[in-house]
């Protein structure tokens, strides 16, 4: 008895790690496909926009509830984005590896 359950306990633990192979497999795949599409969306901007810093800042703000801003803000490169939030990010984060210290 004992044995037909540890076996039994194998096999679905080993369906559950099949389980979470794939969603971590579609997980990457969505990530790389959110991140193409801003970035595809800033570069169209850019071509539009005559003040690049902004468009990071649209973006956060047209796509809201879509995109979390912070994902938006990993995506693209700092020519996207305001040199006052620039800063501000690179003191904030000075400050958190001070405490993490």
């Amino acid at each position: 008895m004992s044995d037909i359950k540890e076996s039994l306990d194998e096999q679905i633990s080993s369906i559950f790690e099949e389980a979470k192979s794939k969603l971590e497999e579609i997980n990457q795949e969505a990530y790389k496909k959110k991140r193409d599409i801003v970035i595809e969306l800033a570069k169209k901007l850019e071509d539009m926009i005559s003040q690049t810093d902004t468009i990071c800042k649209m973006i956060i703000n047209r796509l809201y509830g879509k995109v979390s801003g912070r994902f938006i803000r990993q995506c693209l490169s700092a020519k996207y984005k305001q040199e006052h939030r620039r800063k501000n990010a690179k003191k904030q984060n000075k400050k958190y590896h001070k405490k993490a210290s």
